[in-house]
């Protein structure tokens, strides 16, 4: 506002600085107040040209995306030159359960950032409310950066520097010696004057380290623009980074847009921010259920789902390529058609689905009461290329298994290779229906329904074609030779076994011997146990499917941005 008024009011100027400070320190959101007189002629043309900048669909769009329009090059224009008139204060009260959400958060592993219009002394207020930043000096270090103690980008890199390598050494003695104390958690205080030669080219890069070893960035009277280019630098220079957006008026647009995940909040300010987000919920605080309950459930479903859905078309398709070894490569199918077409249409299709959709490990409460637990969303415990590989590896192992084993232990109890074939496919689409059934954890009756309903399907559909020679000649009344074959279902029955039995004793295995935390919780889910205060993260998360958990990054959301300055 400085910047705006007339010449000569540097005294009036002082005492309402003054003012704006004592006001912001209480936690109060202020407010410049200033006018300006104008003739009409000089405002009827500044109306014309401001009309058609506003109804210029490019600058609107480029507006929207907070980069440089004539709009608000415009707005710029007529207000300068303002006479001071004074300060107003208002209290701007917190929503409910923003504290709480912001706490859970940290405690998930989900680095924090806020960005907001609002003044230093406001920002760290509402920062300290939100427990992001804690109220004493003896248990957090704050680190402020602006213009007033750092006027140029040399002095800023220097003490981003210099607070960087302190807080490395400090970690350092600290794990190098049990009696060492820990090093006291950083916070880093930034202004949007002091952004501006710290986004450059040699300040960037340790703006972002140091960001990274900080427990909260706050950044105070930051532009929309601003704002987008600190989800930028964590998102385009962190490998791996996920980056969410959170806020709920315009100038949170740019940013929203900006980050992997854009979530708007509806509320006074408008919908713009809403109308620019992937996800738009009614308060700040319902993010912590978007994170921690929904966010992991789906983290998992979608891990479970990917691998499986390899894992049973290669299980159906490698029978015939070692099949292929039998027939001397002749082209010969070892399948009846009616297996090979409705496979992924009915027989293994509807179970996947609603494990995608309903699957869930443990209760939303305790999802909420553990917000450690959301570490293996981090760790991508759940979803790495080991895990990948052993699923691969079981669907070609199970492959070989359920296609030799029919083929040269059957002895002269089947007719043709259709036969041994039929078996095959009987067992495949059994197993991996019972395979999915060790790999899901909330059970409805509709579940057991679909998977009865999807085997079946085949029984059906296959005695029904093998009897119409219309459909395959080949293996004319060749499904109706092994239903009545004691070999046939022996063999079913033993392939499934071998197929599943290695999955059941590993998992038995990991549960008894190598608990993990989710384990634990996932007991006290199913058995109505008393739940404890905390559960230690000291040992890696584990996943079930046979593989240990591998590291990945963290993820760094953007801070909430709210009264359309970015504060929650």
């Amino acid at each position: 506002m400085e910047v705006r008024l007339a010449a000569g009011q540097e005294a009036q100027w002082r005492a309402a600085a003054r003012d704006m400070v004592r006001f912001a320190t209480e936690g109060l959101r202020t407010l410049v107040v200033g006018q300006r007189a104008l003739g009409r002629r000089e405002y009827e043309d500044w109306q014309d040209r401001y009309t058609a900048a506003a109804t210029d669909l490019e600058q609107i769009e480029l507006q929207k995306n907070g980069k440089p329009n004539l709009i608000d090059d415009l707005t710029e224009e007529i207000e300068a030159d303002l006479e001071l008139l004074g300060v107003t204060a208002i209290e701007d009260k917190l929503q409910d359960g923003v504290g709480q959400t912001i706490s859970d958060l940290s405690k998930a592993g989900i680095a924090i950032w806020v960005l907001t219009g609002d003044k230093e002394e406001t920002a760290i207020n509402i920062a300290v409310a939100c427990q992001l930043i804690l109220p004493s000096e003896e248990h957090m270090r704050r680190i402020v950066i602006n213009l007033d103690h750092y006027p140029s980008a040399k002095e800023i890199r220097a003490a981003l520097v210099e607070e960087r390598r302190r807080l490395e050494k400090e970690q350092d003695k600290a794990a190098s010696s049990a009696a060492a104390p820990p090093p006291l958690p950083r916070c880093l205080v930034i202004d949007g004057p002091s952004l501006i030669p710290a986004m450059s080219d040699e300040v960037r890069p340790e703006l972002l380290a140091l960001g990274r070893l900080c427990r909260a960035v706050v950044a105070c009277r930051v532009s929309p623009d601003q704002k987008r280019e600190m989800v930028a630098l964590v998102k385009d220079n962190v490998p791996g980074v996920r980056a969410l957006a959170i806020g709920d008026g315009a100038n949170d647009v740019a940013m929203i847009q900006e980050a992997h995940v854009g979530v708007g909040i509806s509320g006074q300010e408008g919908l713009q921010a809403v109308n620019s987000s992937d996800y738009a919920v009614a308060q700040f605080k319902y993010l912590r259920k978007l994170l921690l309950v929904h966010g992991r459930w789906n983290y998992r479903r979608m891990s479970k789902l990917v691998c499986y859905v390899f894992y049973k078309n290669i299980l159906m398709s490698l029978p015939m390529f070692w099949f292929a070894f039998a027939a001397g490569f002749g082209g010969q199918k070892f399948y009846v058609e009616v297996g090979i077409q409705f496979y992924n249409l009915f027989y293994t299709s509807l179970p996947i689905i609603l494990i995608g959709i309903y699957d869930r490990d443990i209760s939303a409460d305790l999802a909420l009461r553990f917000p450690s637990l959301y570490f293996v969303g981090i760790k991508d415990t759940y979803f790495t290329v080991k895990i990948f590989w052993v699923w691969m590896a079981s669907a070609i192992w199970e492959a070989a298994t359920v296609c030799v084993l029919p083929l040269f232990l059957s002895g002269n109890s089947f007719d043709s290779f259709w036969e041994s074939g039929a078996t095959t496919f009987t067992a495949v689409v059994i197993m991996v229906n019972l395979k999915l059934i060790f790999h899901q954890f909330a059970w409805y009756w509709i579940h057991l329904f679909i998977v009865l309903l999807s085997c079946a399907l085949w029984f059906m559909l296959g005695w029904i074609s093998n009897r119409l020679v219309v459909v395959d000649y080949d293996a004319y009344y060749t499904f109706d030779k092994d239903l009545k074959s004691h070999t046939y279902w022996l063999l079913v029955m033993l392939l499934c076994m071998i197929g599943i039995m290695r999955d059941l004793y590993w998992k038995g295995y990991n549960r008894w011997f190598h608990p993990s935390p989710h384990h634990i919780v996932e007991e006290i889910d199913a058995y109505d146990l008393p739940v404890p205060k905390e559960l230690s993260l000291a040992r890696r998360d584990r996943p079930d499917d046979q593989a240990s958990a591998a590291s990945g990054a963290s993820q760094a959301p953007r801070g909430p941005g709210a009264q359309g300055a970015g504060a929650p």
